[in-house]
């Protein structure tokens, strides 16, 4: 072969190992790039993933929400009943009584300076004129229910009377027991009656006061659920 001949032969080959080097940089390239996207694509999709999640949470903080402002508004209307009913029943009864809600129940609250003499479990005029009321409450209003008769005292320990009251419950029992008996008198169901003494075991206020301790020595007559 001549040098005539030889140079382009020479000219072709270079141009040949010139293009197979550039096609195997754009071939890595392109690889590369394949990479990339396969790691962009995952991270689309774990971030829809989490989208997905927080949208989900959203959803149920939303209904959550909704519910709680549910029982906010189901409990206000309840309360809103309830200081209504005690209302109503406080103008009923008098000032002698003090009408609140407790342990679940209405209770008729009666302090024991109204219905009986120190020490004794004899009741007074005035409790007796008390009770007459509290019966036709109970009667007009409630009929067919628990009526729970509950003695209370405050936790000065007995001593005057030690031989006729075992403890401060047996005296807050005796003291239930004659309003149950009176209310009976004045014509509520004796099947509905149930008479329970605390002694100084559910006080409503501090026994290390004297003003304490008077609201304390307490009879409470609470209205329990219907009867089966």
């Amino acid at each position: 072969m001549n040098r005539a001949g030889f140079l382009p032969f020479l000219l072709a080959g270079g141009a040949l190992l010139l293009g197979g080097g550039c096609t195997a940089k754009y071939q890595q390239r392109i690889m590369d790039l394949n990479e990339e996207i396969s790691r962009l694509q995952s991270q689309i999709s774990d971030l829809r993933q989490q989208n997905s999640e927080i949208l989900a949470k959203q959803r149920r903080l939303v209904e959550e929400n909704q519910r709680l402002l549910q029982e906010n508004k189901g409990l206000a209307e309840a309360s809103a009943r309830k200081a209504s009913a005690t209302e109503k029943l406080q103008k009923e009864l008098g000032k002698d009584t003090h009408v609140s809600f407790r342990h679940g129940m209405i209770s008729i609250g009666i302090q024991s300076t109204v219905t009986f003499a120190p020490g004794s479990t004899t009741l007074t005029p005035s409790g007796k004129r008390v009770l007459k009321r509290v019966a036709q409450v109970l009667r007009k209003r409630f009929p067919g229910r628990w009526i729970y008769v509950a003695g209370h005292t405050d936790n000065t320990p007995i001593r005057k009377t030690k031989k006729l009251y075992r403890s401060n419950r047996h005296l807050s029992a005796e003291r239930a027991d004659k309003v149950a008996s009176y209310l009976v008198q004045c014509g509520v169901p004796a099947g509905e009656l149930v008479v329970v003494g605390y002694g100084e075991n559910d006080p409503i206020a501090s026994n290390k006061t004297a003003e304490g301790r008077k609201k304390n020595r307490r009879v409470e007559v609470m209205v329990g659920p219907p009867k089966k």
